[in-house]
Formats: C-alpha cells, sequence, structure tokens
C-alpha cells in the first residue's frame, strides 16, 4: 500500500529536524552498527575456550588416571556449554525483541 504524498512530505520533514540532532545521530549510528554477530562472536569465543580447557582437564586425567582432574574437566565442559546455550538464547530473545520493536516503530502514527 503506497503511502499518501503529504504522508511522505510529512515524513521527510521529520527525517530532516532528526538528521540535525547530533546525539540522536550518534545513538543511531551506535545502534545501527550493533548487531547480534557480535555477541555470538564472543560467546562463541568462549565457548571454545572453555571446551578446550575442559577437554585437555579430561585429557590429562585420562592419562595420569586422576579421577579429579577428569571430574574438573567434565564439569568444566558442562558449565560451558550450559552458559554458551543461554548466552545464545538471550542473544536471540534481544534480536527478536530489537526487530519487533523497530518494526512496530516504523509504522507512521499521526500526532
Amino acid at each position: 500500500m503506497p503511502m499518501p504524498e503529504d504522508e511522505r512530505r510529512e515524513l521527510g520533514e521529520l527525517e530532516t529536524q532528526l538528521s540535525r540532532q547530533p546525539c540522536l545521530v550518534k545513538l543511531a549510528r551506535r545502534l545501527s552498527s550493533a548487531s547480534a554477530d557480535t555477541g555470538l562472536r564472543r560467546t562463541s569465543v568462549l565457548w571454545g575456550a572453555g571446551g578446550a580447557v575442559g577437554l585437555s582437564l579430561v585429557a590429562a586425567g585420562a592419562v595420569a588416571h586422576r579421577t579429579a582432574a577428569g571430574t574438573a574437566g567434565v564439569v568444566i565442559l558442562i558449565v560451558t556449554l550450559l552458559a554458551a546455550g543461554v548466552a545464545v538464547f538471550v542473544i536471540a530473545v534481544r534480536g527478536q525483541r530489537r526487530e519487533g520493536r523497530s518494526a512496530h516503530d516504523r509504522r507512521f502514527h499521526p500526532p
């Protein structure tokens, strides 16, 4: 459904007024640069580091026949897996909320 000409003109005027506000322009740029990919990258790095530590402890425990080292490795692996799962879930929920909010904000509401 195309937008009527007067609404399009009003929207253009609003965009011009908002672009003159430096703090809003800065905030818009900051929000547009933030993405879920950044959070997922950080989560995968932490998950990889925790997994590496956990696997090395499990391997060291198996080689040295130390139950404590193997158990510590398994605990670290489980905690890392749970933390990464929760982080990915939180990132997904935030992304859905942000998409829903931005779609709602994009609708034109007359004054």
